[in-house]
């Protein structure tokens, strides 16, 4: 649900995840993890939930547990941050079958307005009454 609130604004202001986030990525930590050390780039949680208030997308800053332990770097040694690109990769699949719900969204709006629109000119041409005939 937050990622599905997350991939819609971010659509309707036509962004990408890096920009929005911006200076809260940190980029090229090293990470070790399970005796290798790797370069990443890397979010904290507290940030994401505090960048997704400032922006109006979700009212409270709490978190939530599972969506923390799906994207979190590795549950026992790195919970409380995001791994960048598995957060990325996430944010577009969810975005592109949101920018297909929003696409159907507009279609059906435009059709309600379309048919309440004819509703509103055979009204007015019905109570129109045409004075030169008087």
């Amino acid at each position: 649900m937050i990622l599905r609130q997350v991939a819609r604004f971010l659509l309707s202001e036509y962004l990408n995840p890096r920009e929005f986030f911006g200076k809260m990525i940190k980029t090229n930590v090293e990470v070790v993890s399970k005796g290798k050390t790797i370069r990443l780039d890397q979010l904290k949680i507290k940030d994401f939930y505090l960048k997704i208030k400032i922006a109006n997308i979700r009212k409270t800053l709490e978190e939530n547990q599972s969506l923390n332990d799906e994207l979190c770097l590795d549950q026992v040694s790195h919970p409380t941050v995001f791994n960048i690109k598995w957060f990325v990769r996430a944010l577009e699949d969810i975005a592109e079958v949101e920018l297909e719900r929003l696409v159907e969204e507009e279609r059906y709006r435009q059709a309600m307005l379309a048919e309440e629109g004819q509703k509103q000119e055979s009204e007015f041409s019905a109570t129109n009454v045409d004075y030169e005939d008087v």
